[in-house]
C-alpha cells in the first residue's frame, strides 16, 4: 500500500512539472491573491538572451533602426531626391534667371556711343508696336528749326490806309502789307521769346508809304484765337514838314512803329487776322501828326 501509495505521489509530481514545463497550465487561485501565471511565463534569468520571449524580440518589438526609423535615404530621403539636385530644384542659372543675352538683352547691341545696350533683346526690340530702345552708333541729328529757312510766318494784307483814331485823317486810299517774320534766337528769351520782323506798307494812292522793322509777341487763348503786338521803328516816303492839306506832316523820317493783331487760327499752317499799326515820333520831332492804318491779313506759318 506504501508503495502504491508512492508511486502514485511520483506520478503526479511528474505530470504537474512537465504541465508546468510546456506551459499548457495556468497556475492561478480563485481569489486571484496568488497569480504566479505571470512569474512562471517570464524568461529564466539563465536561458538564451536572443531566445524568443512572450513579449516578442527586441529586433521586432523596438525594430532594427534601418527598417523602423528608415535608413536615411528611404525615411528622409536623399538629398538628389528629396531637396532636389540644385541644377533641378533651383534651376541652372542660364534657364531659372535667363542667360544675359535673352533676359537682360543682346550685349552685342550698341546703344549711346557704341555702349552694350542693356534692356530689351534684338527680338523684343523690333517686335511691331514695341518701343526701339536701339539707337545708332552716330548721334542723332537735331531736329530743324521751326519754320522755313529761318522763316517763320509770311503776312499779307489789305489796309485802309490813315483811318486814325489818334490822328486827324489827311490822306486817303489803300496800303498793301507785306510782312515777314523770323524764328525767335536764343538770345531773345530773356524777354520771352519775340520773333523779329520786317516789312513794309506800300500806298496805292501814292501817299506816304513804310518799310519798317521790329519784333513781334503773340499768346494764344480760347484755343485757336491768338493776340500779337508788334513794336519797332519805320522809315516812311511822306512829308516831315508840308503845307499841303492832304498830306501828313510826320516831323521826322524814322519813327517809332507799334502794331496789333487778333486772329484766328485755323490750323498750324493758315491764320487770318485783324490788324491795326501806328507810327509816330513821341514828339521828339517839330510836328507829330501820326499816322494809322487798319485792315485784315492772312498769314502762313512755316
Amino acid at each position: 500500500m506504501k508503495s502504491l501509495m508512492g508511486s502514485f505521489f511520483w506520478r503526479l509530481g511528474a505530470f504537474a512539472l512537465a504541465a508546468l514545463a510546456l506551459g499548457g497550465f495556468d497556475v492561478k487561485a480563485a481569489s486571484g491573491l496568488y497569480d504566479f501565471n505571470g512569474y512562471f511565463q517570464e524568461t529564466h534569468p539563465f536561458t538564451v538572451r536572443n531566445a524568443p520571449t512572450p513579449y516578442g524580440a527586441p529586433p521586432q518589438q523596438y525594430g532594427a533602426p534601418p527598417q523602423q526609423y528608415g535608413a536615411p535615404p528611404q525615411q528622409y530621403g536623399a538629398p538628389p531626391q528629396q531637396y532636389g539636385a540644385p541644377p533641378q530644384q533651383y534651376g541652372a542659372p542660364p534657364q531659372q534667371y535667363g542667360a544675359p543675352p535673352q533676359q537682360y538683352g543682346d550685349p552685342s547691341a550698341q546703344g549711346w556711343g557704341g555702349a552694350p545696350q542693356y534692356g530689351a533683346s534684338p527680338v523684343q526690340a523690333q517686335a511691331p508696336g514695341a518701343p526701339r530702345f536701339k539707337f545708332n552708333d552716330a548721334p542723332e541729328a537735331k531736329p530743324a528749326s521751326e519754320g522755313w529757312n529761318g522763316i517763320s510766318e509770311i503776312r499779307l494784307g489789305v489796309l485802309a490806309h490813315d483811318e486814325g483814331p489818334f490822328s486827324r485823317r489827311k490822306e486817303k486810299g489803300a496800303d498793301v502789307n507785306l510782312a515777314i517774320l523770323f524764328n525767335s534766337p536764343d538770345f531773345l528769351g530773356v524777354i520771352w521769346s519775340p520773333r523779329p520782323q520786317i516789312g513794309g506798307n506800300y500806298s496805292t494812292s501814292k501817299d506816304t508809304s513804310q518799310a519798317y522793322l521790329g519784333i513781334v509777341w503773340e499768346w494764344d487763348f480760347w484755343e485757336n484765337y491768338f493776340f500779337g503786338f508788334g513794336w519797332g521803328g519805320a522809315y516812311h516816303s511822306g512829308k516831315t514838314r508840308t503845307e499841303e492839306r492832304t498830306r501828313k506832316e510826320l516831323g521826322c523820317k524814322f519813327l517809332f512803329r507799334e502794331d496789333f493783331d487778333l486772329g484766328y487760327k485755323f490750323n498750324e499752317n493758315h491764320r487770318l487776322m485783324l490788324h491795326f499799326d501806328h507810327i509816330s515820333n513821341a514828339k521828339l520831332c517839330s510836328t507829330n501828326e501820326g499816322l494809322e492804318n487798319i485792315g485784315i491779313r492772312y498769314g502762313y506759318k512755316f
